[in-house]
């Protein structure tokens, strides 16, 4: 069985050098990229997808992608425009986040947002 390696980076205060990154990522052979959806971040769906604009082969993933944040629907509408985007390199990784962090930038949960 062959190794699996995959590789995370925050896309910073630029998106050209980690376009960059994800480029040299895919001309390596690193088998997939995790972007994270953090606060204060960049939109990891729109990360996500100049990713994969501007990749051949390499898998693409949401690391953490906090299931209050989004509504179920609007995520499963993300999540098969990516794969599409992407030609079926697309991983949804979801969880629970870490909603301390996201309250104090003033986010509330999906599930209590009217």
């Amino acid at each position: 069985m062959a190794s699996r390696l995959g590789v995370s980076f925050d896309a910073g205060s630029s998106l050209t050098p980690a376009i960059e990154r994800a480029r040299l990522a895919d001309h390596l052979g690193y088998d997939s990229l995790w972007a994270s959806q953090l606060p204060p971040s960049r939109d990891t769906p729109l990360v996500l997808a100049a990713y994969a604009a501007a990749t051949q082969g390499i898998g693409l993933g949401t690391a953490v992608m906090p299931i209050y944040t989004r509504h179920p629907t609007a995520m499963a509408q993300m999540a098969l425009t990516l794969d599409e985007i992407s030609g079926g390199r697309f991983r949804l990784g979801i969880a629970s986040g870490w909603s301390t962090r996201w309250r104090r930038c003033g986010s509330t949960p999906a599930s209590s947002a009217r």
